[in-house]
């Protein structure tokens, strides 16, 4: 049986992902539907790593923090065996979480991506995380209670449900949410350039989400003063890191790795640096690095930095350099 929507009199057919790979990159681009907007969604993949010493690797995090939970997200095709490969590797998340210095070292995972990354920073902050106490201690009291009172802290997103994946995930527990995300693709075109898509949503993380008062960020202001009051600091202003992180990323070819361009920045900028500037903030970064976050954050909305690099990569734009240009000749 074949499945078919119709919207105006145009047919869209059912679109079977070529690999996992793609319907990963649809549950990113949707991932505020599917949980919600003021849930994080993690695209990482790090080994977790059971006391039995069996690894697996989750495809994502979800991170509710008004519910004080972590989510682990595994992305399968149902074309994959159901018992040996979905259910075998749901319980082996199970098992890790079960392990005190896993969920240690997976906070310490967490609170690193969030911390680089001025966005997701900012609105973890408003969702109510506490920033007078570590990443670690609230991952840990997020995981260990939910893992020891059997309650299921994992998605499963697949692109078609069956009995079959229905009935391995029942042997599992506590068993895993299932969601449906199924792709349809226009008739005749027949690939991703016109494409609807229908999936499973769930209400476990759809909280009001209060932004910051100020939604424009004023490259004027330190950043952590958007939300926490605090005295005034010696320390490098935002603007002053714009051109160096332009000119390091013109040096190292047009992109590099995030560590690159600090460590290239930092050479550039270390004799100007204040006070300040090596002092580590509550979150444990220290603050030049994570001023030097905020300026490429402002660079990319200005479109000098492509904001659609790969995650931990820096890119200049063609604006971006002609920008630079211009500033060095106006010298």
């Amino acid at each position: 049986m074949n499945e078919v929507i119709l919207i105006d009199g145009v047919k869209y057919i059912k679109y079977t992902p070529q690999n996992e790979s793609e319907l990963e990159q649809a549950v990113v681009e949707h991932s505020n539907i599917i949980f919600g907007e003021n849930a994080i969604y993690l695209n990482i993949k790090k080994k977790l790593k059971s006391e039995l010493g069996k690894g697996t690797i989750p495809d994502g995090y979800l991170l509710d923090i008004p519910k004080k939970k972590l989510w682990l997200v595994e992305i399968e095709l149902s074309t994959h065996q159901e018992y040996d490969h979905i259910g075998k590797q749901i319980m082996n998340f199970n098992a890790a979480l079960g392990n005190y210095r896993t969920r240690q070292r997976l906070a310490t995972i967490i609170r690193e991506y969030i911390e680089n990354d001025p966005i997701l920073y900012n609105k973890a902050q408003n969702l109510g995380l506490d920033k007078n106490h570590t990443y670690e201690i609230l991952l840990n009291k997020k995981t260990h209670p939910s893992y020891h009172q059997k309650n299921t802290q994992v998605y499963v997103i697949i692109d078609k449900k069956t009995e079959k994946i229905d009935a391995a995930l029942n042997v599992v527990n506590p068993k895993p949410i299932l969601l449906q995300l199924q792709t349809f693709v226009r008739e005749n075109v027949k690939n991703l350039s016109v494409h609807l898509h229908i999936m499973d949503t769930t209400s476990e993380v759809s909280y009001t989400y209060k932004p910051p008062k100020t939604a424009k960020l004023n490259t004027d202001k330190k950043p952590e003063e958007k939300t926490i009051k605090r005295p005034r600091t010696d320390a490098l202003k935002l603007q002053e890191y714009y051109i160096p992180i332009l000119e390091a990323l013109v040096e190292l070819g047009g992109s590099a790795k995030r560590k690159e361009v600090l460590n290239r920045v930092f050479e550039k900028v270390k004799d100007r640096f204040k006070s300040d500037d090596y002092k580590e903030l509550q979150t444990g970064i220290i603050r030049w690095k994570h001023r030097c976050g905020w300026a490429k954050y402002e660079l990319a909305k200005m479109g000098y930095l492509s904001s659609n690099s790969p995650r931990s990569i820096w890119e200049i734009t063609s604006s971006g350099r002609e920008f630079l240009k211009y500033k060095k000749d106006k010298k």
